[in-house]
């Protein structure tokens, strides 16, 4: 009986030790995703945030070059002395878009098909009868021709980001979009915009910064660029993002192949990502790799 009872006092210490065990290792796995989880997104507010510095470089640009009277080759000249894929991987260029008066329209024509692009035209994606925002430049060109010319203020989405960042002064990006550059992927592009003043103009309230603005400068980023050296299909996680705000929620603008599966171990995780006025959610989830 002694013996016997031995055996269960060891048989009783081994599972205790064995839920420990088992308890410490889930643990440690979790621990261990939600680092994950927290650098993957990290990675990825900081590779979005590189865009405003190029931004803030084409701002620069256009005002060096004679603000409103800069010129198709002075853009370009400066656009050639920037590795833009190295400088800022998973951005598909920079450029210029002009604030045209309605009552200013044929003039503007007119100039820019004097700069070197005779058949230039404004073309929109919904008729409307506002202001223009007009895409005149955009390097590199290749790539990005189709939305020479766009008038972005012709669509509800970017229109609302093109005056939100008139007014507030800020960098501002659009909720997803269809880049007309990139139209076989839907709602997986977005513009990042950023105000251009006339020098000297007052801009101390919002309605001053609006009447002063003759221009943004422009980044047309694809999410699928964006993510494209982050390895996804061979990584140790699959990933979705969705915009917070957006009607109906939870309906990602990106989604790996697999990740409507269940996560590997139960491993998931949600992680909020706030860009240039946009609130994104990152969920995340183990592989079995993991």
């Amino acid at each position: 009986r002694y013996a016997v009872l031995v055996l269960l006092i060891g048989l009783a210490i081994a599972a205790l030790a064995g839920l420990q065990l088992d308890r410490s290792n889930r643990q440690e796995r979790q621990a261990r995703f939600q680092a994950l989880s927290h650098r993957v997104a990290g990675e990825l507010k900081t590779r979005i945030g590189i865009y405003e510095t190029g931004l803030r470089g084409a701002r620069g640009a256009v005002i060096a070059a004679g603000g409103e009277s800069v010129t198709r080759e002075r853009f370009r000249e400066y656009s050639q002395s920037r590795d833009y894929k190295r400088e800022f991987p998973g951005v598909r260029g920079y450029g210029y878009i002009h604030h045209v008066r309605r009552a200013d329209e044929s003039a503007f024509l007119e100039i820019a098909r004097r700069d070197g692009t005779p058949a230039f035209a404004i073309h929109q994606i919904a008729p409307h009868g506002n202001d223009r925002f007009v895409i005149r430049y955009i390097e590199p060109e290749n790539s990005n021709r189709e939305a020479i010319g766009l008038d972005i203020a012709s669509e509800a989405n970017r229109r609302s980001a093109a005056i939100h960042a008139a007014r507030s002064g800020m960098p501002t990006l659009t909720e997803p979009i269809t880049l007309v550059q990139n139209a076989s992927k839907p709602h997986h592009g977005f513009l990042l915009l950023l105000p251009i003043y006339r020098t000297g103009a007052a801009t101390g309230t919002p309605e001053q910064r609006w009447q002063s603005t003759f221009g943004c400068s422009l980044a047309p980023i694809s999410i699928d660029e964006v993510l494209h050296d982050f390895d996804l299909a061979e990584s140790d996680y699959s990933l979705a993002l969705w915009d917070s705000d957006a009607t109906p929620s939870k309906v990602p603008f990106y989604v790996t192949r697999d990740y409507q599966q269940p996560p590997a171990s139960g491993l998931t995780d949600l992680q909020p990502i706030t860009a240039y006025g946009q609130r994104w959610e990152l969920g995340i989830k183990a592989r079995p790799s993991f």
